[in-house]
C-alpha cells in the first residue's frame, strides 16, 4: 500500500484500533490482506509478534517510519553544488505531502 493510502486508512480507522483478542487474530490479519496493509509474507512476522506469543489479546499500533539517506559521496557533491538543502527540502516536502501537511517554503 503507498504511504498516502496507508496514512489516510489510518487516519480514517484509528477510532476502531484498541485491545483484540486472540480468538479475533485471524480475522485482523485478513483485514490486513484485504486492505493490502499485509502480503502473505509478513505471515511470519505477524506470527511473532502475534500467534507465537503466549498473549491472550494485543493491541497492536499502526506505525510509520520514514528514513532517507545519501551515500557520503553523493552528499559531499550535492553541498559542493549548494544543492544538499534544496534536496533535502525536497525529500521532507515528499513526506509532509503525504502526511497532508503544508510543503516548507524554499
Amino acid at each position: 500500500m503507498p504511504v498516502a493510502e496507508y496514512l489516510k486508512y489510518w487516519l480514517n480507522h484509528i477510532s476502531d484500533t484498541g485491545r483484540i483478542e486472540r480468538r479475533d487474530w485471524s480475522r485482523f490479519w485478513q483485514n490486513l490482506l484485504n486492505e493490502k496493509i499485509a502480503v502473505p509474507e509478513d505471515r511470519e512476522e505477524f506470527d511473532r509478534y502475534f500467534t507465537n506469543s503466549g498473549r491472550g489479546s494485543a493491541t497492536p499500533r499502526p506505525g510509520l517510519r520514514c528514513t532517507f539517506g545519501w551515500p557520503l559521496d553523493e552528499a559531499q557533491h550535492l553541498d559542493t553544488r549548494g544543492q544538499l538543502i534544496n534536496t533535502i527540502r525536497e525529500r521532507l516536502n515528499q513526506l509532509l505531502e503525504a502526511l497532508g501537511e503544508d510543503r516548507i517554503n524554499p
